[in-house]
């Protein structure tokens, strides 16, 4: 009999054991626990609004289902700030398909932990107007920033359908300025469109009017713009405050940027024609990669390319086009 009741209790210590495991909250350990995400926010007396949200739209039924998702779940401070930025009372004003997408801006469709991410940009779930998934840059150092405004502040919140990242701000449905300027790789051409006044019209997402969204930007990096100085030893272009000081600089920059169209990498053939906002034209081919053949006849390569906001599309170019 003794022996038996020792048995026992050994069963009765390693089942419990098991139910730690499969119950562990700990933020930074692999297990996942029993609750999935929306149950997760439940226990949070921070995420009320963001509760509220998910039931408006019926995206709490989403946070209920299997899956593998990481949330970036802003707290009731967050959506507090956001509301009122936008003159609105209280989240039943958002037409349900508006908050529905903002939320979904908030999901990606694959678990990542801290430190599974890497600098750059990253698709969400929610979708631009021609429904392309919209991007987000994710800068990781000094720690995680997103879009270049949103902190966590508590990382790795596991789910049995996921991990929630807590966040200080609402990630708004960004436009391309918001991608430009997030990027440190973009820093020169930021610092060009501010100097121009340039960076509104990337904002804008009115489809009327002139110079309309959506756009394509064909946006320089900054190892574009030190190219273009590297190009000649006769110019007058030997750092890059003399190509800010460049007087039509403000044609250079228009001439990367189409109005009304948002070309992505999958429209484009050979010998496409690119109607720029400034004067010229040029052509695209697609026989050795995706290459510009700008108004010199100089040649110039797209290096990243299909990066969406809310108001059309960007590719990256190593070196500036010239007409």
């Amino acid at each position: 009999m003794k022996k038996a009741h020792t048995s026992f209790c050994t069963f009765i210590m390693i089942l419990a054991t098991l139910s730690s495991c499969i119950e562990d909250a700990d933020d930074n350990d692999n297990r996942l626990p029993r609750s999935n995400a929306y149950e997760r926010l439940t226990e949070s007396t921070e995420h009320t609004l963001l509760l509220e949200a998910l039931e408006l739209t019926g995206l709490d039924l989403t946070f209920k289902n299997s899956g593998s998702f990481t949330v970036f779940a802003p707290n009731d401070a967050a959506f507090t700030t956001y509301l009122n930025d936008n003159s609105i009372a209280m989240l039943s004003d958002i037409p349900r398909a508006e908050l529905r997408n903002l939320l979904l801006n908030h999901v990606l469709q694959t678990l990542k932990r801290d430190i599974d991410f890497t600098a750059g940009y990253t698709k969400t779930s929610a979708l631009s107007t021609n429904n392309k998934n919209l991007d987000m840059y994710v800068q990781i150092e000094p720690s995680l920033l997103l879009n270049n405004r949103v902190s966590i502040t508590r990382a790795n919140v596991s789910a049995s359908n996921g991990v929630l990242h807590f966040t200080d701000n609402i990630l708004v449905l960004p436009a391309l300025a918001t991608l430009i300027a997030a990027n440190p790789d973009f820093a020169a051409l930021t610092t060009a469109l501010t100097q121009q006044n340039l960076v509104a019209a990337l904002a804008n997402t009115t489809t009327a009017g002139t110079n309309p969204a959506p756009f394509t930007v064909f946006a320089p990096n900054n190892a574009a713009f030190q190219a273009l100085i590297d190009e000649s030893t006769t110019d007058s272009l030997n750092n890059i405050a003399d190509l800010l000081a460049l007087p039509n600089l403000s044609d250079i920059l228009l001439y990367h940027v189409v109005s009304g169209n948002a070309y992505r990498n999958a429209d484009f053939n050979d010998n496409f024609t690119i109607d720029p906002i400034t004067f010229g034209i040029y052509t695209i081919n697609t026989t050795d990669g995706t290459a510009i053949t700008d108004g010199l006849g100089r040649v110039v390569n797209l290096t990243e390319r299909d990066i969406t906001g809310v108001n059309g599309v960007l590719h990256s170019l190593n070196n500036l086009l010239r007409f």
